[in-house]
């Protein structure tokens, strides 16, 4: 039942990190921005579910498609107007991306229920 913050984004365009979830899982990520197109994408791995090229938007559970599939979310904050559609959002710390997960995971995904 946690919200962390994943740390250490760069403005490198090609990132690749891992997180652990509270149940011990292994989580690997790619986040990747296209410059073509301004934005960044990120690639989720985790026991047998993988998706991949998922556009990085300001949400409360980028995952929230995959509610009934993965046990974790991943919220997306902005700091003022506009989407993550500069390399170095992540490093400003204009953008963040945190892994939600148990009780928390369960508020968000409520509040997103009674938007949808």
């Amino acid at each position: 039942m946690s919200m962390r913050k994943i740390d250490g984004l760069s403005a490198q365009p090609n990132q690749r990190f891992r997180m652990t979830s509270d149940d011990g899982e292994p989580i690997r990520f790619r986040l990747v921005f296209r410059p073509t197109s301004e934005h960044w994408y990120i690639d989720v791995e985790s026991g047998s579910f993988a998706v991949n090229g998922l556009r990085v938007v300001e949400s409360p559970d980028l995952l929230y498609q995959y509610r009934n599939i993965v046990p974790f979310g991943i919220l997306c904050r902005v700091r003022g107007d506009g989407e993550p559609q500069v390399v170095n959002d992540f490093a400003s710390d204009r953008v963040a991306l945190y892994l939600v997960e148990g009780d928390t995971l369960a508020g968000v995904r409520r509040v997103f229920d009674a938007t949808t």
